[in-house]
């Protein structure tokens, strides 16, 4: 499934999240199936450990204490429950720092305690501590985070050196974590880029469009029938197994729907939903990477029962339904060859490397903010620039770092929120003040960068805009024509041939079009019509 592939190859977190429910679910079968009081002790642990990895392993909990706390014929203990649902409970509220599931999980173990199990007697109170003491263990990882900052790390997102930052860095608190209610978009909406992301699981190779296309989506249709056949098949064969992965697709699917309400992805919802309405920074359909991996648990079932129905040579044909999905997928997960491969290195050199010396650099978000950081950090280029991300703006550590830092803002400032627009215009006067040229990235939206410099016009420079010497209207734009030159020269030769809009998702292809503008801006200049100012920004930022 292209999702999961892509999830391992990227060494998103995510792969490591599919790691520890495959752990915990083989835990889990052998608890159950051996009623093993020391796997469902090692399950505590591995609940406890969700907390420093990430909380989406969590999602598979309902389906892990299932399986342990059922037999082989099927049977369901709560007294085989409480241990794993208590250390389930723990982790929740240490993950999200609520009291209430804490409260519930020590309730849990305190009755497994109580209740001494069948073999051998007497023994529940001892184990239940010991399991209790695990899960604590496991979640006590993230003190890692707490002695890292003590040393001051030019990264350090959070900044988490005391007891409430840790806290606040473990449950997301600089994030916009939703509640479950209001609905960002309409609940028919957020499960239709569920469904738009499931067309991408076996032939994104044949189409990396996010809408629908009729070859990838025919062959998707098939292998949806596949997996429906393979559920049932899987149900005649096992039903506690069954059971166990019909749950974990629904806490992995619309469980994930329900809990996460996302906004809708950037790609889904257009002549929908208004024009200005807020949306995904990107497509996350690896929130979605474990019920993508159930279905293909599901697919892999019906290949095996189309088999066992078709004898000879067309039940061994079928078995190339296995593989061709590796085929189909290729093309859109590998990521070692093409413009893909460098596609981080491009953009972060292209914003730097002819950067003014001591350049305040403002970003617009992940997509040009981590590539700059790698450069800076690990590759040790252009360290005196100083990169502000401006949706990380409104997080008071990242003030207080910009502060501390490179005194780019007042302390007042730092310690209160007054806007995004006036804390990119206080950055800009703190730059200027020092001496220091601020610029702005292309990314950036024009209103952001209006508002580094309300007074003074700006004029493109390659891949940033540069605020003029002199004051003019905010909205006034032109562009200089030798550093375009100059930039798109730098292009064409890192680039060669490839020129085209040959990356594989949304996001590349965006990185692609920035690359390209200091050609569509040099074009403009021949152009015989003027260079308006709204037709160059929507030339050089794409969003």
């Amino acid at each position: 499934m292209a999702t999961v592939w892509q999830s391992a190859t990227e060494a998103e977190v995510y792969s490591h999240v599919l790691l520890g429910v495959g752990l915990a679910l083989l835990v889990a079968e052998v608890a159950g199936t051996r009623w093993s009081w020391r796997h469902r002790t090692v399950l505590a642990f591995i609940f406890g450990l969700a907390v420093p990895l990430h909380l989406s392993v969590l999602v598979a909990g309902p389906a892990v204490i299932l399986l342990a706390a059922t037999d082989r014929a099927g049977l369901w203990s709560l007294r085989a429950s409480l241990v794993p649902a208590g250390a389930w409970a723990v982790a929740v509220g240490i993950g999200t720092v609520s009291i209430l599931p804490v409260a519930l999980g020590g309730a849990l173990f305190v009755v497994a305690g109580a209740l001494s199990d069948t073999d051998p007697a007497g023994q529940g109170r001892p184990r239940a501590l010991l399991a209790f003491a695990l899960t604590l263990l496991g979640a006590s990882f993230v003190l890692v985070m707490l002695v890292r900052a003590q040393h001051d790390p030019a990264i350090n997102e959070g900044n988490p050196a005391h007891w409430q930052s840790l806290l606040d860095v473990i449950a997301r608190r600089q994030y916009d974590v939703p509640p479950l209610w209001p609905r960002r978009a309409p609940a028919w909406l957020q499960f239709g880029n569920l469904i738009q992301y499931a067309d991408w699981q076996v032939a994104v190779g044949v189409s990396s469009d996010p809408g629908p296309s009729p070859w990838r989506t025919s062959i998707t249709l098939v292998y949806a029938a596949l997996a429906v056949l393979g559920a049932r098949w899987h149900r005649r064969r096992d039903r506690r197994s069954w059971n166990v992965l019909a749950l974990l697709a629904l806490c992995s699917s619309l469980g994930v729907v329900a809990v996460l309400n996302l906004r809708a992805g950037p790609s889904f919802g257009w002549g929908i939903l208004p024009d200005d309405a807020l949306r995904e920074a990107r497509e996350r359909d690896y929130f979605f990477a474990l019920a993508f991996l159930v279905v293909g648990l599901w697919i892999g079932c019906g290949i095996t029962a189309l088999t066992e129905r078709w004898r000879g040579a067309t039940g061994r044909a079928a078995w190339l339904l296995v593989a061709l999905p590796l085929v189909l997928n290729w093309r859109g997960v590998d990521r070692r060859r093409g413009r893909e491969a460098t596609l981080a290195n491009d953009v972060a050199l292209a914003l730097l490397q002819r950067l003014p010396a001591h350049a305040v650099l403002v970003l617009a978000g992940d997509n040009d903010s981590f590539p700059i950081w790698y450069a800076q950090q690990v590759e040790g280029v252009r360290t005196d620039v100083t990169p502000v991300t401006i949706p990380l703006l409104g997080a008071g550590w990242y003030r207080r770092e910009l502060q501390r830092r490179h005194d780019l803002l007042p302390v007042e400032s730092a310690s209160s929120w007054g806007g995004v627009a006036a804390t990119l215009r206080m950055i800009g006067r703190a730059g200027r003040s020092l001496g220091r040229p601020v610029v702005v990235a292309v990314s950036v939206a024009p209103a952001d960068r209006r508002a580094v410099a309300p007074e003074r016009g700006w004029t493109l420079e390659g891949m940033w805009y540069r605020p003029l010497d002199r004051d003019a209207s905010s909205g006034a734009l032109s562009i200089d024509s030798i550093a375009v030159s100059q930039a798109e020269q730098w292009w064409q030769r890192r680039s060669g041939a490839t020129l085209g809009l040959n990356a594989r998702d949304p996001a590349g292809r965006y990185v692609q079009r920035l690359l390209t503008c200091p050609t569509l801006a040099r074009q403009r200049l021949v152009a015989p019509t003027p260079v308006a100012p709204g037709l160059l920004e929507s030339i050089c930022n794409f969003r």
